[in-house]
Parts: C-alpha cells; structure tokens; sequence
C-alpha cells in the first residue's frame, strides 16, 4: 500500500429502521396515550378483552418491526401500555385502588391469561402511580 492509500473492508451496512426515542415516543403520543385522552382507557365500561383486542395488533407490529432492531427502546414504551392498564383497572374496579390488592389482581391475571396483551410476552411489570 502507498502512502495516503487506505485498505477498504468489503462489509456491507444496511440502514436500520427509525427507531430513535423521538419516533419510539412519537408512536407512544400519537396511538395509546391519545386514545387514553379520548376515552379508551379512561371508560370504565369496557372490557378487559376490548382493550386487548384493540392494543394488541399495533402493539405486536411494533415489537415486530422496531423490537428486531431496537428492543431495548420499546421497554418503556410496553411499561406505558401496562401503566394505562392499571390506572384503567384501578378506575373500573374500586377496590384495587389499594397497591397490596392491584398487586394481587395483577399478578393473578397475568398467571390465568399471559398471552391476554402480546406485550406481555416481553414485559409484564407496572409502574406505580397514584
């Protein structure tokens, strides 16, 4: 090799997909957390299987598409689902406002149906709040 001559590996980069937090937390605003606003979580007359059915086919598109290339960013994203979740319960059924109860529901329920939400095959923790 000559001076100012570089040797060039012949390895091939594929572009990855956008999935940066910005667009990660875009999806998040834009699908679950505006239909929270719009009622979808916050009306208390639905069902369990209702809400499943309406998460679960973007939900899993995403783990599909952006959990191959970047699943570690979709973590605080399924926590979020979970979180909705159990303000969701906590709302409809008035004596699992109690931590010691919900926590007993919530691990109850993922025990008697884990395949109840798709995201739960990755992440079945919540985060607390009041």
């Amino acid at each position: 090799m000559g001076q100012g001559q570089h040797q060039c590996r012949s390895t091939t980069v594929a572009p990855r997909p956008a999935g940066s937090q910005g667009a990660v937390s875009g999806r998040q605003s834009t699908h679950v957390a505006s239909r929270s606003a719009n009622g979808v979580f916050t009306d208390a007359s639905d069902e369990l299987i209702e809400l499943a059915d309406w998460i679960n086919p973007i939900v899993s598109g995403w783990m599909t598409y952006y959990g191959r290339f970047y699943r570690s960013q979709l973590y605080p994203f399924l926590r979020r689902i979970n979180t909705y979740l159990m303000r969701w319960a906590r709302k409809k059924y008035k004596r699992l406002r109690g931590y010691t109860r919900f926590r007993a529901w919530w691990t109850g329920l993922v025990q008697r149906a884990p395949g109840l939400f798709k995201h739960w095959a990755w992440d079945r923790e919540f985060v607390w709040t009041r």
